[in-house]
């Protein structure tokens, strides 16, 4: 066997070591040397044609719980998992990639497909990781290499790692491979709190006469956290706003057109920020402490005045706040604040009975799926109305508002119904669906049932309630922001051999769910529906009009 081959099994061994459970690879030559090393070692291989869908797919499996490296040739290729790669930044996903290279004597040299591919992705990445040609004499340093690419996509903050890897012709092994080294164990640490630091947060959040908590978007894993956040939600005595992506079941519905109304002396801050824009900039200014779990990228602290910031383990945090909070009695506050959630549902039901719009459709689709299933929302319009129209989704949500993009959806529903085994819904607008018309190659392989809802208001309807939208004529607005795409939905089904289904009220999309549960794979559901704007400023003007409750006013 050549030392290339050998050192790149020692590679794949010391990624293994390091937690990765998986590669997803794109088609081409250069990368031959570690693919094989891959196949050797015997780790789960989803080849994906497209690295941009490859990329997202990758996200998809992070999401619930693997740890993906990716694997694609030299030159363009790499370049297409960027927008992936900013997500996982954001989002911390770990995530290891792994970039075949040109041998060092062919760099310069005006040779095909070589491009200088170190520091390619910038602050984006955690490490810069360059193997070098392997030798025979470097067989420690491919296991270590491989140990602390994986470790470092996983932690203290995990994110994504870039690791180059030069190989020169012959690309093949030569004969079969013997065991790789042993690389080293790899420990991964936890991060909680500074001593004291909890101690001091409860006797703060004690202190606190109207406490409320807001709970933004969170990892899948915060799940498994809601029993103890509603025990620190009680102990503290707190009504509780929660985006449709926090995991958690919030106590008032309709939190960014409500929650602006209410006077509270402390914020409790879970996470990340709010989505919802009228919340994010109601919060702003107000006291407010911070569980920011573990110090990556992010600081969830957009407006940068926040009393204090905890870093830690956001589950392993909530627990040990939880169990350290002395309860208080039940308040005016409390029950006023109950008072007003009922009457902000109510005013939601009466205006629900008017004509089939976005609002609907997510409404509808949510309380449908399964709470042992996955649900993915697509950014813009879909995670709102999600949040002011449906109830708390029953299953687990899986989001992407690391960078907010609208890109990769499908794809990464694929990864996350593939590694999971379990029904996803992943619900997108039109003009998501037309970014990401490969990642229905990839929808076809998923084991369980996955749906693509595509709601579709014939372009970026989000635009619309933008000063931009009264500052332009209707046909000037339509050609330069919204932009319509004009898809026909059935026919880009048809073109992956999708089942395809219509939906145009809450009966035939209930019709068209039950089917697509009832069997595997993907089943592509349109559901035109546009009024929303309209709907919503309804709404919004009934919630400004209710009357607060005494102990609220």
């Amino acid at each position: 066997m050549s030392a290339q081959a050998a050192f790149a099994d020692a590679f794949v061994a010391g990624l293994r070591a390091g937690g990765v459970t998986d590669l997803v690879v794109s088609p081409g030559s250069r990368s031959t040397v570690v693919l094989l090393a891959v196949e050797r070692a015997g780790l789960p291989i989803h080849p994906v044609h497209d690295e941009r869908a490859a990329g997202f797919f990758a996200l998809g499996l992070a999401r619930v719980g693997r740890v993906p490296a990716l694997l694609c040739t030299s030159g363009t290729a790499l370049g297409h998992y960027l927008p992936a790669v900013m997500e996982a930044s954001a989002t911390e996903l770990p995530l290891v990639i792994v970039s075949a290279d040109r041998p060092p004597e062919l760099h310069g040299s005006g040779a095909n497909q070589t491009i200088d591919q170190r520091g390619l992705f910038g602050a984006h990445v955690r490490a810069t990781i360059d193997l070098g040609v392997g030798t025979a004499e470097a067989l420690p340093f491919a296991a270590r290499a491989g140990a602390q690419a994986a470790l470092r996509a996983r932690t203290p903050a995990a994110g994504p790692v870039h690791v180059n890897a030069p190989a020169r012709k012959p690309l093949e092994p030569g004969s079969t491979a013997p065991p790789p080294p042993s690389p080293p164990r790899v420990d991964v640490p936890r991060m909680l709190p500074a001593e004291g630091t909890l101690g001091r947060l409860a006797a703060t959040l004690a202190s606190a006469d109207r406490p409320l908590m807001v709970a933004g978007p969170a990892p899948l894993a915060m799940r498994d956290a809601r029993r103890d956040l509603e025990r620190l939600r009680r102990a503290l005595g707190a009504p509780l706003l929660a985006d449709a992506a926090s995991q958690q079941v919030p106590t008032l519905a309709c939190g960014d057109l409500a929650g602006p109304r209410l006077e509270p002396d402390l914020i409790l801050q879970v996470g990340r920020a709010p989505v919802g824009g009228r919340l994010e900039r109601w919060v702003a200014g107000r006291r407010r402490v911070v569980l920011a779990g573990t110090p990556g990228h992010g600081w969830p602290d957009p407006s940068s005045d926040a009393e204090a910031v905890i870093l830690g383990d956001l589950a392993a945090t909530v627990g040990a706040l939880a169990g350290v909070l002395p309860g208080r009695p039940a308040s005016c506050w409390n029950d006023a604040n109950a008072e007003y959630a009922r009457a902000v549902e109510a005013a939601r039901e009466e205006h629900l009975e008017g004509p089939w719009h976005e609002g609907h459709v997510l409404r509808t689709a949510l309380a449908r799926w399964p709470e042992a299933g996955l649900v993915v929302l697509g950014n813009s319009l879909p995670i709102r109305h999600a949040d002011l129209w449906a109830s708390p989704p029953r299953a687990g949500v899986l989001h992407q508002r690391g960078v907010s993009g609208i890109d990769g959806l499908v794809a990464g529903a694929a990864g996350a119904a593939v590694a999971s085994d379990a029904p996803t819904l992943c619900v997108l607008g039109d003009v998501s669906f037309l970014h990401d018309l490969g990642g229905l190659s990839v929808a076809r392989r998923a084991p369980a049932p996955l749906v693509v809802l595509v709601v579709d208001n014939d372009g970026g309807r989000i635009f619309e309630r933008l000063p931009i939208h009264d500052a332009l004529g209707p046909e000037s607005f339509e050609r330069l922001f919204t932009m319509g795409p004009g898809i026909d939905v059935a026919h880009a089904a048809a073109t992956f051999g999708i089942p395809f289904a219509r939906a145009t009220d809450a009966a035939s999309l209930n019709a068209a769910l039950q089917e697509a549960l009832g069997r595997p794979g993907p089943t592509v559901v349109h559901a035109p529906a546009t009024g929303s704007r309209a709907a919503d400023r309804a709404l919004a003007d009934t919630i400004a009009a209710l009357p607060l409750p005494e102990g609220l006013a």
